[in-house]
Order: structure tokens, then C-alpha cells, then sequence
């Protein structure tokens, strides 16, 4: 196998680790609850707080993150993540499990960085459309993957089973990263000299594109409502149907079964129509009215209802980052582009969950979780038409 996909599958591997770990949470939501002894409000924190990390470090990421740093870069940030893993095994309580979880949400956000820098290094832009589709898989993979093996590893134990089960992935991925990822020449600094200094005049004419925060923003709300969603889906599930956890979070994990072919498709999509605009457009369209019925949901309607919201959910996010380039034009930086959407997409991922369990707090019941997703959508949506760019 050439060595470029022996880097892939490295890259692959820690990418996987942070969203495994991102994902313990929602399916042992209520276990935590009573093991942690936290109320509605506090428990929304534990996937809130992943995202801090990534809401203060994604904008200085994109501008200090050189290309000779990729490696030190994702070792550093696999090192918090099993860092954090750890922390969270070993947690007495709910403080130190919030730190862990920020700790976590550095490794995500690091990985979502370097990834795809890495993946951009190694292949010609003729070879790179295979690994980064596969590379899109990571969060979808991930969160089924943990949805469906926590539970049973919770059966071995007790919770801290599926932490000591994150950590150890998280120490595989961060090992291999170690032994295996390289740079090519080009990007060690040996190589290219003195280090470079930081162009402002790129970032300046790269982040006053009006159109790259406001698909920030669309892509926040996107981010608000789907992680609220799944980080309480397996709880309603459970309380609304009786169902034994590890059904209920089966259940919510065919949300991102979905996902996986509506990347794929939504990458054609764009190319056939020539426009990102128009695929985010509609899918928040279609996406804005399946939280109408989130949670009203029947015993027969379970099934299609998730399996149908990934397929709906899985056009935005393609459509947005192929709009990036759009946004900046010519002369903006795409890396600087990105960390934007990646600082909306911590935005959301920050304040839906808490922002949902607040509301569950106050005692309306499950029903009025749409009284929130719906709204958050529809500004999505306008924030979507707002948009200039094709």
C-alpha cells in the first residue's frame, strides 16, 4: 500500500477516536444524570462543553496553524483528547468531567483542522476526492459507532466503562499518529526555511466576506438544533416509549446512518447544479419542518423519522464547505475560511444542548423541544437566503 494511505488511515484513526468520544454522552444521558447527580440544566453541559474549546481556539487556529506544524499540531491535540478521556474515567464528580469534556473538545477540533490539511498534503488534487469523501464519514461513523457501543459496554460496569473504552482509543490513535504521519518535504520548515509571518492582510481580506459568517451563522443553527437533538433524543426515547437504553440509542444512531449517503449525494448534487446555494437552501427547507414533529413522534414513525432527518440533515453540511471557497473568492485563504465555519459550527454545538435542556427544565415536556429546534431552523434558513454567493 503507497505510504500516503497508510497516512490516510492514521489520519482516519484519530479523527474517529475525537467523535467516539464526542458521542459517550447521549446514550447514557440519564445514567450520568443519576450517577453524577445532575439536574436537567447541568447535564445539557456535558456536549455543550465539548465545544468550548472549539468556539475560543477554531478563529486562532486558522491563523496562527502554519503547515510545518501539522504534525506537533495533532499530537498535541490527540494528547488532550486521551488527556481528557482520562480525566473524565476518573472524575468523582461533574466538575471535573466538564473539564475533561473541554479537554476532548480540543482534540475534535484539532483533528477537524489538521485532517483534511493532511489529507490536502499528501494527494494531488486529481487523487483527493476518494479520501476526503471517506474522511466526511468520520463524525456520522463515529457517533454510530458509540451509539450503539455504549450501552453494552456499560453493561460490563458502570459508565466509566465507556470513558476507560474512549481513552483507550484515543491513546491507539494518538501512538499511531506518533509513529506514523510524516510531512512531505515542502511542508517541513527545515525544508522551506525561516518560519513564516502571519499575512494580516490575508486574514483581513479573507474574514470581511460578508458571506462566509453568515454561512457561519446558517451553519451554526444547523449545528444548534441537530446536537440538541441527538444529545436528548435517546432520553425521550427512553422516558416517552420505555425503551431499554441500548434500543433507544440504536434508534437515534440511524439519524447518522442517513448522513452517510446524503454527503455523497449532496457532493453530486453540487457539481450537477453548479451551486452550493441552492443544495443548502433546500435541504434547510425540508430541514426547518422535520422538527415539527421530533417530538411527536409514534411507535411506527421512530424509524423513518431519524433515518429520514439524516438523509434531510446530511445536504448541509457538504453544501456549506463547498461553499467556502465561493465566499472568500480568489484571494482569500481557504484554511481561514473554514476555521470560521468551524467556529460556527462550535457555536451551536456550545449552546444547543444546554440551550434544549434548559427548556426540558422548566417541566412543559418533551413536545415543547419544537418550540425551540423549529425557530432556530427557520433563522437558518433566512440566514441561508441572505447569501450572495452561487
Amino acid at each position: 500500500m503507497p505510504r500516503k494511505w497508510w497516512i490516510f488511515i492514521t489520519i482516519y484513526l484519530g479523527s474517529l477516536a475525537a467523535t467516539l468520544n464526542q458521542f459517550k454522552v447521549p446514550p447514557l444521558m440519564a445514567v450520568l444524570m443519576q450517577a453524577l447527580h445532575l439536574d436537567v440544566k447541568v447535564a445539557g453541559w456535558l456536549m455543550s462543553g465539548f465545544a468550548l474549546a472549539g468556539f475560543f481556539l477554531a478563529l486562532p487556529a486558522g491563523i496562527f496553524l502554519r503547515p510545518y506544524q501539522l504534525k506537533s499540531a495533532g499530537i498535541a491535540g490527540l494528547g488532550a483528547l486521551t488527556a481528557g478521556a482520562l480525566l473524565g474515567a476518573l472524575a468523582p464528580g461533574a466538575t471535573l468531567m466538564l473539564v475533561g469534556r473541554v479537554c476532548e473538545g480540543m482534540g475534535l477540533l484539532t483533528m477537524g483542522i489538521v485532517a483534511p490539511s493532511l489529507i490536502n498534503a499528501w494527494f494531488p488534487p486529481d487523487e483527493r476526492g476518494l479520501p476526503m469523501g471517506i474522511w466526511a464519514t468520520w463524525v456520522p461513523a463515529g457517533s454510530v459507532l458509540m451509539l450503539n457501543l455504549a450501552n453494552p459496554l456499560y453493561s460490563l460496569g458502570d459508565w466509566r466503562a465507556v470513558w476507560w473504552f474512549g481513552f483507550i482509543m484515543a491513546l491507539i490513535a494518538f501512538l499511531v499518529f506518533i509513529l506514523i504521519i510524516e510531512l512531505p518535504d515542502e511542508f517541513k520548515e527545515n525544508k522551506t526555511g525561516s518560519k513564516q509571518a502571519i499575512d494580516w492582510s490575508e486574514i483581513i481580506t479573507t474574514w470581511r466576506s460578508r458571506d462566509i459568517w453568515l454561512l457561519a451563522f446558517m451553519f451554526a443553527t444547523f449545528n444548534f438544533t441537530i446536537v440538541a437533538y441527538n444529545s436528548w433524543a435517546p432520553t425521550y426515547l427512553k422516558q416517552t416509549f420505555a425503551l431499554t437504553p441500548a434500543r433507544a440509542a440504536f434508534y437515534t444512531s440511524l439519524v447518522h446512518v442517513g448522513v452517510i449517503p446524503a454527503n455523497i449525494v449532496a457532493g453530486w448534487l453540487v457539481n450537477y447544479l453548479k451551486s452550493s446555494r441552492r443544495v443548502y437552501i433546500g435541504g434547510f427547507i425540508v430541514y426547518a419542518l422535520a422538527w415539527i414533529t421530533a417530538f411527536n413522534l409514534k411507535p411506527l414513525t421512530i424509524i423513518p423519522f431519524m433515518l429520514a432527518l439524516g438523509l434531510v440533515a446530511g445536504f448541509i453540511p457538504t453544501a456549506t464547505f463547498a461553499a467556502a471557497p465561493v465566499a472568500i473568492g480568489r484571494q482569500g485563504r481557504l484554511p481561514l475560511a473554514n476555521a470560521a465555519i468551524m467556529w460556527g459550527q462550535n457555536l451551536g454545538v456550545l449552546l444547543g444542548p444546554v440551550s434544549l435542556g434548559q427548556l426540558l427544565a422548566a417541566g412543559i415536556g418533551w413536545p415543547a423541544g419544537s418550540f425551540l429546534l423549529v425557530p432556530v431552523a427557520l433563522l437558518g434558513l433566512i440566514t441561508g437566503l441572505l447569501t450572495r454567493i452561487k
